[in-house]
This record gives C-alpha cells, structure tokens and sequence, in this order.
C-alpha cells in the first residue's frame, strides 16, 4: 500500500528523540501486529510479525533494535499462546542481540532478559490489564478519566 520505497533503509530509521511523531513504516506494522495481538487473532499478528521481521533484517540488519523490538513482540504471544520453544527462541535472540548492540543502561535489555526468565521459570504470560486513560488539560487543572 505505501509501496517499495517504504522498506529502504532512511524510511526506517528513526532518532527514537521524538518515537511517538517519528514512527518509521515497520514500526508502524509492529504497532499494527500488537493491536492484531491484542484483539486476539493471534494468526493475522503472527503473520505480519513475520513479515516485518523478515523486512528489517534486509533493511536494518538482524540484530537492530528494531529487529529485535519486532522478535521479543513475537516471541510474547506465542508465550501467550503456550508456544513456549518457539517462544524461547525468539526470546534469547531478542535478549542475546539487545545485550549486544544496545547500551548497557536500556531498558529494553532488561524487558527481554526479563521476559526469557519468565519462559523459562514456566510462568503463565499473560496480556497485563489494559487502562485506558485521557488526560485533559484545562488551564492549570489537569483532570485524568479512566475506568471506574
């Protein structure tokens, strides 16, 4: 749909200052796998995480953050679905490459060394509780709505 320039390597990386306005095309496919995950259709997720996996490797390189990003998502629902060796696979490359390539203080290191250690202890995973909330700004007052 946004056609073959949307995988060449400058339309894939990002500074990751501002993540949220700067969203490259195959973050924005991992984001669409989450959703797809999360709603529980678990084979259309799987299938795009496949593909934007598969896409990063040619474009960004097996063991980008991004790459690696799009194996631990990946990895977590087939934990979710009891998939656990296939889980794990996915799961040590995401943890191995990340303590690899990415600072020794970044948080995504110890989310995925976190996440194997789960896999392998035989703990369920589980979706965490979804809260959905607004903050609405008015003037100085800042109200939060959320569940009640």
């Amino acid at each position: 749909m946004l056609g073959a320039q949307v995988y060449l390597l400058e339309k894939n990386v990002s500074s990751r200052v501002d993540e949220i306005e700067t969203l490259t095309p195959l973050e924005s496919r991992t984001l669409f796998a989450n959703t797809l995950r999360d709603q529980g259709k678990y084979a259309e997720a799987e299938a795009q995480y496949k593909q934007v996996i598969e896409a990063e490797e040619k474009v960004l390189g097996p063991e980008h953050r991004d790459t690696l990003n799009a194996c631990y998502n990946l990895a977590y629902q087939l934990g979710q679905q009891g998939k656990r060796d296939q889980a794990k696979a996915l799961a040590e490359r995401a943890a191995k490459g990340a303590a690899k390539v990415l600072d020794v203080n970044d948080p995504y290191i110890r989310e995925y060394a976190k996440f194997l250690e789960k896999l392998e202890s035989g703990h369920a995973i589980t979706m965490p509780a979804v809260e959905f909330r607004k903050t609405f700004v008015s003037g100085n007052k800042v109200v939060e709505q959320g569940p009640r």
